[in-house]
């Protein structure tokens, strides 16, 4: 039987054998997973991250983002910095149609046969910080929850907007965003996280699959302690780019494997970047063999283009772990 792309990545989610790992490596054109961008910075006069001359300015919300060499830059001006401007802050608009219009342009060319991924970036916890500024917002959580509470709710219903606009254009799956840890911890006690952002997240995922789609979400950093929950909102795909180095390829198969479909790479910040050959290879094989062996619950990718620019990842390094996701990854040779 062959799968085409969109069905391949299905399986995959959905333990329910596909035919080998989807990959997911759209910046060298190996990709069953197609992108479609939201903008949410004026293309004219706001900030613009992601292009070979990047710019400083403003996105939909007001946060001014100043632009750095390698990274997507830092929001350094926040505009609810004090709780007092929140009584003249606007909020924007959802519905704006040059939100959609990259996303409905590329959907007029593009043939049905792989998996669409709309994107709703920095959506909770993250959104917030940009708003208040890092400090602030941990300060809030115990000194001002009800402030917190209140911006949070005015956030949610804004991303929920953009689902059903998702769920509108036919799309499989919304990419979501939330960095939720450094490289030693959560940013918060899990217990503020199940207070504050469980039940908003559980909102969140439960439009989407209501409307038809899966919940994936990116999210940085040693959040181990919360990979349980996340489960329990039945999330469907979760993406962490250091799988080695901060959790143990054996530690997630052991506690999450066939629990949660996983989407990650040869760890991005170690292997990635100083890993031979061999070593590559031989890590790529561990998380096909470990986490993608229950009938599926694997998706090999993703680099982000900010990572590759500012770990200085060598191409090679990625066009051998594609190689050998290809190669290792045919289930009917492993299961």
């Amino acid at each position: 039987m062959n799968m085409n792309s969109r069905e391949i990545v299905f399986k995959a989610i959905e333990f329910d054998g596909p035919e080998r790992v989807p990959l997911y490596f759209p910046a060298i054109g190996k990709s069953d997973i197609l992108d479609l961008p939201l903008v949410f910075s004026d293309p004219e006069t706001g900030w613009l991250p992601f292009t070979d001359t990047p710019r400083a300015g403003r996105d939909e919300w007001g946060c001014y983002w100043t632009t750095m060499e390698k990274t997507m830059g830092q929001v350094t001006v926040h505009p609810l910095d004090d709780w007092k401007k929140i009584e003249t802050y606007e909020f924007p608009d959802p519905h704006l149609e040059r939100r959609f219009s990259s996303a409905k342009d590329m959907l007029k060319i593009t043939k049905n046969e792989k998996y669409l991924m709309g994107s709703l970036p920095f959506v909770l916890f993250e959104r917030l910080h940009f708003l208040r500024g890092f400090e602030n917002l941990l300060t809030d959580l115990y000194l001002d929850r009800d402030k917190v509470l209140s911006l949070a709710d005015k956030i949610l219903q804004f991303q929920m907007e953009d689902v059903k606009q998702w769920a509108e254009l036919g799309v499989d799956g919304i990419a979501f965003t939330d960095d939720w840890g450094s490289q030693k911890a959560l940013f918060v006690p899990p217990r503020i996280f199940r207070e504050v952002f469980k039940p908003r997240y559980k909102k969140l995922f439960d439009l989407t699959h209501k409307l038809g789609m899966h919940a994936y979400l990116h999210s940085d950093g040693k959040i181990q302690q919360i990979i349980p929950d996340f489960i329990d909102l039945r999330l469907d795909i979760l993406n962490i780019p250091q799988p080695s180095s901060l959790f143990g390829i054996d530690y997630l198969r052991e506690n999450f494997g066939g629990k949660i479909c996983f989407c990650c790479v040869v760890d991005n910040q170690t292997t990635l970047v100083y890993g031979t050959e061999e070593k590559i290879r031989k890590e790529s094989k561990d998380l096909v063999d470990k986490l993608g062996s229950f009938n599926g619950g694997l998706i090999a990718g993703l680099v982000d283009p900010c990572d590759v620019k500012a770990l200085q990842v060598p191409q090679r390094n990625i066009l051998v772990m594609c190689e050998a996701f290809k190669e290792f990854g045919r289930y009917s040779m492993t299961w």
